[in-house]
């Protein structure tokens, strides 16, 4: 229920206590999130006492961070929220399965979000991260895609 946190330029330390076991975590883009089985705590990296915090439904499987947004994966699918904890967007498209998706399979940058249909892997999906909507047909593959990757610092 602990994390660490080692600045190695300032040799500073912070220990950062949960309540509750921590699931996981990322950090990028300034910020570090932290999900336990029941809250998301989004910190600055600049400033790690005072986080944004908010409850979660289900425990998180999957974490991806962007220059604006974070992108949470959990049993109820995909989840958009801005680094104020603020939910933006939920992409889904028929036949999603969550636990499929992972960071070989979902890719977000600040406008978009990629997502290989886990049903036809030879199928990429985009979804507009602000409205969630698919962004026209899927982008058909003639081989199945094995991973997806966009540019996470803009469009």
């Amino acid at each position: 229920n602990k994390i660490i946190v080692h600045d190695i330029l300032s040799e500073m330390e912070e220990d950062l206590d949960f309540r509750d076991r921590v699931i996981s975590m990322a950090v990028g883009f300034g910020y570090l999130v932290v999900t336990t089985s029941l809250q998301c705590c989004i910190y600055l990296l600049q400033n790690l006492n005072t986080p944004h915090i908010f409850d979660l439904k289900d425990p998180v499987n999957y974490i991806q961070l962007s220059d604006k947004y974070l992108l949470m994966v959990d049993n109820a699918g995909m989840q958009v929220y801005t680094y104020e904890g603020r939910p933006v967007s939920a992409p889904r498209f028929q036949g999603m399965r969550s636990e499929a998706v992972n960071g070989s399979t979902v890719s977000m940058s600040s406008d978009v979000i990629a997502v290989i249909d886990h049903s036809d892997p030879k199928l990429v999906r985009v979804f507009d991260t602000l409205s969630g909507k698919e962004l026209g047909k899927p982008i058909q593959h003639v081989l199945d895609v094995t991973s997806v990757q966009l540019n996470r610092w803009g469009s």
